[in-house]
């Protein structure tokens, strides 16, 4: 089982039920009383210091505890265990080219929505934004919050075109990472780079396969649709989207994408959390956020949300 690092006892009444609140919630899971109260400590810990909830730590330790561990050999490769602790977002953030405007409806309800518009060839642009934010560490999120004014808590990190220069930049460094509760790209997977140009093989976003292989086990949400939109001597975000799948190998499996509510993609590769939708030139560049992604958020991202409420309540 997963080992938890000490924690002090609760300071406050309010913590005391917090943490009570949330026992009973894992218990109802069916982990044991023990497993289900240390769960809740690091939950309100997280709530209260501020940090990131850590969902797939707390997730892999409810599988384990059920003997879910890993998948059962009537289980195809690359899908886990049902059970999944989701806490709710405090924060939308909206990168890239884009208004609320133009996206209108691709959100949460309750959720506060943030945008930070940015193009690939401003000035500055969304590669230099981002790095704006890097600090000593490494890190880049902590600085996003600060200039986006984004609260503390589990994040759901949005992008249209070049903002996804800005998402790779945050989901770079694994703290960053674990305090992001869902990524969702609407034709936002560009690069520069090629594994093979003679046969069109672009190279993997290395952070975003990184983030995606968190998000197989289920714990978190990783939704990005592609077009086969020209980039110049680039690849298309079609074309990195397909070496995205290819570097997951076995955690993604092609065709597999339970897609009800949406148009047909030309491609799909689906696992655990893990959605690759590639429309090839079904919808334009621009098409991927005015008209797509509403209905992605309709039939994937809102659903992923319900059920479990990040919410603290009082008992």
């Amino acid at each position: 089982m997963t080992r938890f690092a000490p924690l002090p006892p609760p300071h406050t009444t309010r913590e005391a039920r917090a943490i009570d609140t949330w026992s009973r919630r894992f218990r109802a899971l069916g982990v044991s009383p023990a497993t289900a109260h240390e769960l809740a400590r690091h939950r309100v810990k997280v709530a209260v210091g501020g940090v990131a909830f850590a969902a797939g730590v707390i997730g892999t330790v409810i599988a384990k505890s059920r003997g879910q561990d890993t998948p059962g050999a009537s289980e195809p490769s690359g899908r886990t265990s049902s059970v999944h602790v989701r806490p709710r977002p405090v924060a939308v953030a909206w990168l890239g080219p884009v208004s609320s405007a133009q996206v209108a409806g691709a959100e949460l309800a309750g959720v506060p929505v943030v945008h930070r518009t940015c193009t690939g060839d401003g000035s500055p642009s969304c590669s230099q934004i981002a790095d704006s934010w890097l600090d000593g560490d490494g890190r880049r999120l902590p600085g996003c919050r600060r200039a986006l004014g984004l609260p503390a808590g589990p994040l759901v990190v949005a992008a249209f075109s070049a903002g996804g220069h800005i998402v790779k930049r945050l989901l770079a460094h694994p703290r960053d990472r674990a305090e992001v509760a869902a990524v969702v790209l609407a034709d936002a997977t560009y690069t520069t780079e090629w594994t093979d140009r003679a046969h069109e093989l672009a190279a993997p976003i290395g952070s975003l396969v990184d983030y995606a292989a968190e998000a197989a086990g289920g714990a978190r949400l990783f939704l990005a649709t592609a077009s086969s939109a020209p980039n110049k001597q680039h690849p298309t975000g079609a074309q990195t989207l397909a070496a995205i799948a290819r570097a997951l190998g076995g955690r993604v499996r092609l065709g597999e994408e339970a897609l009800a509510g949406l148009p047909a993609p030309e491609r799909s590769w689906g696992g655990g959390g893990v959605h690759l939708l590639d429309y090839g030139a079904r919808y334009s560049h621009a098409g991927h956020a005015t008209e797509l992604a509403p209905k992605v958020w309709a039939a994937l991202v809102r659903p992923w949300f319900e059920g479990i409420s990040g919410a603290e309540e009082a008992s």
